[in-house]
């Protein structure tokens, strides 16, 4: 499924990118997974990937606002995990939720594609276990084949508002 964002919502991804990467900055907050360098970019199109899936969703976008680094991305348990290739895998890592379902976004603003989603205990197994290799931990990386498609995640969040 293929979402364009506006300028607009660019610039609100793009923004929230700033802003919480200033504040890791300020906090000396290193990266959990390994990355290394400032990931301007990539916060920002991980941004864009939030809003591109609470969008294609249908619900409110809070941009984290009172969750911190813990909570869902997108409504109660919805991750995003954004990927700069379109052939990339779907992460899971270790410390993830097994109750949230994690959704796969790839592209660059504006344009982005929802590859399909997996729930975190579907994805934790260990078929999917792997090391690319990349000096980072060990994690979940699941194929796009055997993702869901973003239709049913969709449908079910239009159940649940009664649409």
């Amino acid at each position: 499924m293929i979402v364009n964002l506006s300028p607009e919502e660019v610039a609100i991804a793009a923004s929230v990118a700033v802003h919480r990467g200033l504040e890791a900055i300020i906090n000396n907050r290193q990266n959990n997974h390994g990355l290394k360098g400032n990931a301007w970019t990539e916060n920002i199109e991980g941004y864009c990937s939030e809003l591109v899936v609470a969008k294609a969703l249908g619900v409110y976008y809070s941009a984290g606002h009172g969750k911190g680094f813990k909570g869902a991305d997108v409504a109660d348990n919805v991750q995003v995990r954004w990927a700069s290739q379109d052939s990339y895998r779907l992460i899971v890592r270790p410390a993830d939720q097994t109750n949230d379902v994690y959704v796969l976004v790839t592209g660059i603003a504006p344009t982005f594609t929802i590859k399909g989603f997996m729930p975190g205990a579907l994805a934790k197994q260990d078929k999917y276990l792997d090391n690319p290799g990349n000096d980072r931990p060990d994690a979940w990386w699941v194929p796009q084949s055997d993702l869901f498609v973003i239709t049913d995640l969709i449908e079910y969040y239009k159940t649940k508002r009664g649409a």
